[in-house]
C-alpha cells in the first residue's frame, strides 16, 4: 500500500511542477581551435561507448573509449591469504616498511595490470580542406562539434545504440590508428584492414573498432563503434552489422 501511495504522489508532483525548462543553450561549450591533446578534447558519450573530438587544420581525431575495456588479470600476490588489511597493519606496527612495500606498493609499480585500455583512435581528413576554428559541446544537444570557415561537422554519441554519429560536409579519408602501448601487456599487434582494427588481449578478450561510410545530399555519415567479445563471438561482424543499421537509419539528431 504504502509503494502505490508514494507512486501516487510522486505523479501529483510532478504534474503540480508543470513543463520542465529546456538546459540554456548558454551551457554550450567553446574551446578554440585547434586542440591538440586528446585530454583537452570535446567529450561526448551514451554511458558505455565513448568519444573525444580534437584536432586541427583539416584533421580531425576522434579517440574512443568503452567502459568495459579492461585487462582483469591480478598478479599473484594479490590471490595470496596474507595481501589483505590485517596484514598491512601488522607491518605498519612493526616498521616493516620495505616488506609493506615489496607487498602493496611494488607490484603496481613492475605489473602493468590490472588496467584500463585503451580503445583507439579514428583520423578523419577532411576533403574540403580549410581549418578548423572552433569546436563546441553543446549540452543541451548532446552533441560536440567541429567549425570550420563555412561548414560545420557535427558527432553524437547515440542514446539507443551503441555507437558513434558523425556528419560530415563534403568527404573524408579515414584511418584507425590502434594504440601500440597494449604490447607492454603482452598483446599482440592489432590487426588492421580498410574499415578499423581488431586487438586480442588476454584470457581471450578481443575487441574491433570499426568504421562505416554513407554518402548523404553533399555530406558523409560516419558511424563508429567498438564491439567486444562480451557482445558475442565475433566482435568484428557484430560491430559491422551494429553500424550497418545506423548509417540504415541515417541522421536523425
Amino acid at each position: 500500500m504504502f509503494q502505490k501511495d508514494a507512486w501516487r504522489l510522486w505523479v501529483v508532483a510532478v504534474l503540480l511542477a508543470g513543463p520542465v525548462a529546456a538546459q540554456d543553450a548558454r551551457s554550450t561549450l567553446h574551446l578554440t581551435a585547434p586542440i591538440t591533446r586528446w585530454d583537452e578534447a570535446v567529450p561526448i558519450g551514451n554511458g558505455l561507448l565513448g568519444g573525444l573530438l580534437w584536432g586541427e587544420e583539416s584533421t580531425l581525431n576522434l579517440s574512443l573509449d568503452r567502459g568495459d575495456l579492461w585487462d582483469e588479470r591480478l598478479p599473484e600476490i594479490f590471490r595470496t591469504p596474507i595481501w589483505n588489511w590485517t596484514t598491512m597493519q601488522r607491518l605498519v606496527a612493526q616498521d616493516s616498511m620495505p616488506r609493506f612495500h615489496a607487498l602493496f606498493d611494488d607490484p603496481y609499480e613492475q605489473i602493468p595490470y590490472p588496467t584500463k585500455l585503451p580503445g583507439g583512435r579514428l583520423v578523419l581528413t577532411r576533403s574540403i580542406g580549410g581549418e578548423v576554428r572552433e569546436f563546441q559541446l553543446r549540452l543541451h544537444e548532446a552533441e560536440a562539434l567541429a567549425i570550420f570557415g563555412n561548414d560545420t561537422v557535427r558527432a553524437v554519441a547515440l542514446a539507443d545504440k551503441q555507437a558513434i554519429l558523425l556528419r560530415v560536409p563534403g568527404t573524408a579519408q579515414l584511418a584507425f590508428v590502434p594504440s601500440t602501448g597494449v604490447a607492454k601487456l603482452g598483446y599482440p599487434a592489432a590487426v588492421v584492414d580498410a574499415e578499423g582494427f581488431t586487438q586480442r588481449g588476454a584470457d581471450g578478450f578481443v575487441y574491433s573498432a570499426q568504421a562505416r561510410t554513407r554518402a548523404v545530399a553533399g555530406a558523409t555519415l560516419i558511424a563508429v563503434t567498438i564491439a567486444t567479445s562480451h557482445d558475442g563471438t565475433d566482435p568484428k561482424m557484430i560491430a559491422a552489422r551494429r553500424l550497418d543499421a545506423v548509417l540504415q537509419d541515417g541522421w536523425t539528431a
